[in-house]
């Protein structure tokens, strides 16, 4: 079998680049598109859960700036529950009650 060897100045190196660069940016394209949609479509996360729902994301001396630069929630108003704790996903978040991103930002749903 004959060995062909592609130079850079080979017309048919030219022609199987040329054949191919569509195929390429189409399959990126594709992609890329659906690496979009899929973060578009991605869950929501809120800070408001029951209590004893919430899991540790920090240690006990953990500060609201340190917890927060973490992504994570922070409430020190209840004992005997983590402080500093994960925020949970959400599909759709309920309408008209107010969201707390994981950076403590209230959001309206309307």
């Amino acid at each position: 079998v004959p060995y062909l060897t592609l130079h850079s100045t080979s017309p048919l190196r030219r022609k199987v680049i040329a054949a191919m660069e569509p195929k390429v940016t189409c399959v990126l394209v594709m992609v890329f598109a659906l690496a979009l949609s899929s973060l578009a479509q991605g869950e929501a996360e809120t800070c408001q859960m029951e209590p004893h729902q919430r899991v540790n994301c920090g240690h006990p001396s953990i500060t609201s700036t340190e917890c927060k630069s973490n992504s994570c929630c922070f409430d020190s108003k209840i004992s005997g529950v983590p402080w500093c704790f994960y925020p949970v996903a959400v599909d759709e978040p309920v309408e008209g009650k107010p969201m707390t991103t994981p950076w403590g930002l209230k959001m309206q749903n309307s």
